[in-house]
């Protein structure tokens, strides 16, 4: 009899344990590690696309996830996120709307809608001072087409921009994590790339002119 209560003890005890390590390993935790766009280069009137980095933190495989946005701490704006993010990797988001930024001083933070197991890796923000550019933009210069030839590429890749191009543009190429790899002021309309040295994933180019940012996404794979 009482190596039974031991052995029941023991089994509870084990159960406990069990239901812990599961609650531990199912934990949600998902941030916003970065924010691509925008930047406080921002033109004032016109509408620019948001652009963020979320990471999972936790160990739970994600599909889907609500993120939210502000501007200077106003109404919220929210869209869910759908995808495939394993633990400890990340992925990009764009929000489905583009935003119009004010012309002075703005902060601008980007989130994880609170709930998960850790809130304190949930927001990233940018503070700016504000931009002093004003345009008045025409139709021709509101897209921007890149094409990418061939994408997935092994790292040897072309970019041509089809439309015309301001002479202040310019072209950045980023990492998962938002880190510039890869920059040029646009020049010409089309570049010869070598990313034979950066690491098989996901990046994004960005293309910026006066008017507008256009984003395409580029695929490594070796």
């Amino acid at each position: 009899m009482k190596n039974r209560k031991i052995i029941s003890t023991l089994a509870l005890i084990l159960a406990l344990l069990v239901f812990n390590v599961k609650a531990v390993f199912c934990q949600i935790d998902v941030g916003i590690t970065a924010i691509i766009n925008p930047t406080c280069s921002v033109i004032p009137g016109v509408p620019e696309p948001v652009i963020v980095v979320i990471t999972n933190f936790g160990n739970t495989t994600m599909t889907t996830y609500p993120i939210g946005c502000t501007i200077n701490g106003g109404i919220p704006t929210v869209a869910t996120w759908n995808g495939f993010l394993a633990p400890s990797v990340s992925d990009t988001f764009e929000f489905p709307i583009l935003f119009n930024f004010p012309s002075g001083p703005f902060s601008f933070c980007a989130y994880a809608l609170p709930g998960d197991a850790n809130s304190t890796n949930d927001t990233t923000c940018i503070f700016c001072n504000g931009s002093p550019m004003s345009v008045n933009a025409s139709e021709n210069y509101l897209k921007n087409k890149i094409i990418i030839q061939p994408n997935p590429t092994i790292g040897i890749f072309s970019l041509t921009i089809e439309d015309k191009i301001a002479y202040s543009a310019s072209i950045a190429i980023t990492n998962i994590l938002g880190k510039v790899v890869w920059r040029s002021d646009i020049l010409k309309q089309e570049f010869n790339i070598d990313f034979s040295n950066e690491p098989s994933g996901l990046y994004l180019i960005i293309l910026k002119t006066p008017y507008t940012v256009s984003t395409s996404k580029l695929f490594v794979i070796k």
